[in-house]
């Protein structure tokens, strides 16, 4: 017989439960992504100021390394279609700012 007091606690508690070949499993709620305290987007959620993706280049710990393999790619599409020269040579920051002018000067990524 099904108590009312315990699904009332089921439910104050955040858990469900789940039937699964005539064994019952008590799970926790699903929940959203929200950080209780604030109310921000938690990691790299849409809408995250501060995600870690919008940091300037110069603050980059990484900045002064090679460029990667993925920004060397892209910068060469958009230098293409901006009908410039791509350039080999450049670290992490300055390829991140490169791809950022080109991009909008093509109107790519934007």
């Amino acid at each position: 017989m099904n108590n009312p007091y315990q699904t009332q606690q089921l439910k104050a508690k955040k858990i469900s439960k789940k039937t699964v070949f005539g064994l019952v499993f008590v799970l926790p709620a699903k929940t959203n992504t929200m950080n209780r305290k604030n109310k921000q987007p938690q990691g790299n959620m849409p809408g995250n100021k501060r995600s870690n993706t919008i940091k300037d280049p110069n603050d980059w710990k990484t900045g002064d390394e090679e460029m990667t393999g993925a920004q060397r790619s892209y910068l060469h599409t958009l230098a293409d279609e901006a009908g410039e020269d791509a350039q080999d040579d450049l670290t992490k920051a300055e390829a991140a700012k490169k791809i950022e002018a080109l991009q909008d000067k093509t109107g790519r990524g934007k």
